[in-house]
């Protein structure tokens, strides 16, 4: 049995916009390669709680988990099996930060999901990994579904919000109405 590895896709979320970007990581063996930070599992730990330590130690960023997993993914380069889990990024460290401990190890970029798919693309074919454009897409389908339904719920909440000051006029209105007959 191989060693145990887990990664996340993170994905951070643009406050003013909701425009999602997701980050990679460049591979320390084939700088051509761009991909997601991922490690061996230590003991003791779940696999996704490794996912999200090494997402901060090769990415530099922290957040949560958002939902279940992903899916796993066996590379044919390297016959190891990952486990991938959809990460949202709630903070960025700097270059300073000690917590991101590979930051002089390998370079990181936040990319549009396109232009991710097109940069691991760009690769000689020897190197290029299908799998990581599977793990985008699956991660890109996850988010569509993770926006949609929050969207969806705003809605509601709005909806109920807008039914609730209604039905606040109507009696106020009614009672406005009812003091000024002048029938008492």
């Amino acid at each position: 049995m191989g060693r145990k590895v887990a990664g996340c896709v993170p994905v951070l979320i643009d406050a003013a916009t909701a425009t999602p970007t997701v980050l990679l990581v460049q591979s320390r063996w084939s700088p051509a390669i761009w991909l997601f930070p991922k490690g061996g599992v230590d003991g003791g730990e779940s696999a996704k709680e490794a996912a999200v330590r090494e997402t901060l130690e090769e990415a530099g960023v922290a957040g949560a988990v958002w939902g279940s997993k992903l899916g796993v993914w066996e590379f044919a380069s390297t016959g190891q099996k990952q486990k991938m889990w959809l990460f949202r990024v709630t903070d960025v460290h700097d270059k300073s930060s000690k917590k991101w401990k590979e930051r002089n190890k390998r370079a990181r970029q936040f990319l549009s999901f396109p232009d991710a798919r097109a940069l691991m693309m760009n690769v000689d074919p020897a190197e290029r990994r299908m799998e990581l454009v599977e793990i985008l897409d699956a991660a890109e389908k996850r988010l569509a579904k993770v926006q949609a339904k929050a969207a969806a719920k705003a809605a509601a909440k709005a909806a109920d919000a807008t039914a609730t000051a209604s039905a606040g006029t109507s009696s106020v209105e009614t009672g406005d109405s009812e003091e000024s007959d002048g029938s008492d």
